[in-house]
């Protein structure tokens, strides 16, 4: 290939400089995109981390919420509790930055039982019994012991207690 006259009228010193001033800017130019690149890895980790976090998070949470599931999560976050991955767990730290901790192993609360009190004003009142334990089952019908709480109910003497049982047997609906 023959060198245009123009270019070969050009100082080698000045050529020289326009290659450099050239390769400079590209390597600008390189190091600028290899920032943005970065920047956006950067990005992307921090949301598939916070992803991880939220799925971790919502997992835990009953379905019969009162409110959607994401929005409890936005609850939590603004009243000051964060979530991180610490040696690939997540944890829970409260708003001054502190792991919160089990009381009595002193461990990290596991985000299962920290969600599970955390839920708790999110989901329905429970309908139907008060709460309390449940008295065992009466004596079954047709025994001795329903036969005696009957006659103690209805205050029936010790003649009128053996003519009903009498009669009942007889009926064969009580069975002793």
């Amino acid at each position: 290939m023959i060198p245009l006259e123009s270019e070969s009228k050009v100082e080698p010193e000045e050529k020289f400089k326009n290659l450099k001033a050239d390769f400079e800017k590209l390597q600008s130019n390189l190091v600028e995109k290899e920032n943005e690149f970065i920047t956006f890895k950067t990005n992307i980790e921090k949301q598939n981390s916070l992803n991880e976090i939220k799925t971790e998070f919502t997992k835990h949470i009953p379905d019969n919420t009162l409110v959607s599931k994401s929005t409890i999560f936005v609850e939590a976050k603004e009243k000051g509790f964060s979530f991180e991955k610490e040696d690939g767990r997540v944890v829970v730290k409260d708003a001054m930055g502190n792991v919160i901790k089990n009381d009595s192993t002193l461990s990290p609360v596991s985000v299962k039982e920290w969600v599970s009190e955390f839920v708790t004003p999110y989901l329905p009142a429970q309908t139907g019994g008060s709460g309390k334990k449940d008295e065992p089952a009466g004596a079954k019908t047709g025994s001795l012991e329903a036969f005696l709480k009957e006659a103690e109910k209805q205050g029936w003497g010790a003649s009128k207690q053996n003519e009903e049982m009498a009669k009942r047997i007889a009926a064969g609906t009580l069975k002793l």
